[in-house]
Formats: structure tokens, sequence, C-alpha cells
């Protein structure tokens, strides 16, 4: 049986970051049953960060590396990464080491098994803040009646999606592409299931409360402007 080719897309932020720690786990975590690639995109200047993706870059040949050259946003730069990748599967992941590449064998199954588009993680016991877990409860209950799209405060990024799918998302070349949100906007075929979210690596989350409420504005207006969702099948 031929292992299934999945992209992982890396946004990378924040202070620290290791790339050989990132790829060892999603190593260990994949490549008994699957063959992966992995997209860092730095979003940053020629950091630190952008050094340490590099020399692991220089290690291995399944990692493709993107470097900003200026602070844009985790969206815009999981866009980036997104029209790079190769595989038939599509995995987001966050840098800072809450998303356990352990979990993306249980959401590739669930995606296979019941005919999803994608699959989302759902955070079991959440290590973030209580204002912060307050914050996002508030936030979803807004965009829910806005939008009309079904968007749970638990929900994360990380997930694994046909790459039809993202194909797809591509194709909307002049808009904005906020991933969890763009996604349910083209599809209503997703499955969700619980995952273990890890404590973070080092330091705090790379946004500010100015931050944050910039990307609420954006998310709203997105979902403002957009029409009811367009639903796709699972079939390519």
């Amino acid at each position: 049986m031929n292992k299934p080719f999945i992209s992982i897309v890396v946004p990378v932020f924040g202070e620290g970051f290791d790339a050989s720690l990132f790829y060892k786990e999603l190593d260990e975590a994949l490549s008994d049953w699957a063959r992966f690639e992995v997209i860092f995109v730095n979003d940053s200047f020629e950091d630190e960060n952008w050094r340490s993706i590099k020399k692991q870059e220089g290690l291995v040949d399944n990692i493709i590396s993107f470097c900003n050259g200026e602070n844009r946003g985790q969206h815009f730069s999981t866009k980036i990464g997104l029209e790079k990748v190769n595989g038939d599967y599509v995995v987001v992941s966050d840098c800072d080491g809450q998303d356990n590449p352990c979990e993306i064998k249980k959401m590739f199954n669930m995606l296979e098994q019941d005919c999803f588009d994608i699959v989302f993680g759902q955070r079991v016991n959440r290590k973030d803040g209580l204002v912060t877990i307050l914050l996002s409860k508030i936030f979803y209950s807004i965009i829910n009646i806005i939008s009309g799209i079904k968007y749970d405060e638990k929900t994360t990024s990380f997930s694994v999606a046909k790459s039809f799918l993202v194909k797809s998302l591509l194709e909307k070349k002049h808009e904005k592409v906020i991933y969890g949100i763009s996604i349910r906007k083209i599809t209503k075929n997703i499955g969700y299931i619980e995952v273990c979210h890890r404590v973070r690596n080092k330091g705090k989350s790379s946004y500010s409360f100015c931050s944050k409420v910039k990307l609420a504005l954006e998310v709203i207006i997105l979902c403002l402007n957009s029409s009811s969702p367009e639903v796709m099948s699972g079939e390519e």
C-alpha cells in the first residue's frame, strides 16, 4: 500500500523557534505511515528562526522554506505556504509546539474513513489563559451570528485537508485568506476531532491585544463580504 503524501504548512514567528526539534517530532510521528514535506514560512526578516530553518533544510530533502522579509501576519504566511504544497493532503500547524504531530494520523484516519474534505482538531484541556479563552468564546459567538458559519472556540487551524480543497481556496486570488473561516465558505463537509493541546515551547503568544483586535475586524469584514457558503463535494 502506498503511503499518503502529506504537506505540512508552518508559519513561523516569535522567539526561539527550533526547526530541528520541530522536524524531529514530525518525522517520528509520520515517517512510519506517510511521506511528508514541510513548508516553513518565516514571517519576519532573516533572523535566528530563519537560520534555524535553513540549517535543518540543509540536512534533509523534504523541507521548503520561504522568508517574508517582514512581519505580514500568520494568515498571510499560511497562504504563502499553501501555494507551495505538493502533497495529496495538507496539514496546517502552528510553530509553537502546542499542536502535537502525533494527532495528525488521528485526523487523517477520520478524514479518509468518513470521507470529509477537511478535519479540524478541537483542543482538549486548552493550555491558554482564562482571559484568552473567554475572549475567544465572545469573538466566535459574534462570528457565528454575523456569518452563519459554525465555529467553535475550541477549534484550531490545526487540520488535515484534501489538496483539492486547498486548490479551490487559492483560486480566489483576490480574496484574503483566513484559513479556518475561508475554508468554511467553500465546504460544509467538515469533520472535527478532539486533539491534545500542549503547553507552548517558549515564551508567550506573538499576538498582542492590538493585533488580536485587528484580526477580529478582518474576520468580521471577511464574513460580512461573503455570501452564503458555496458547498463543495469531496470529489475532485
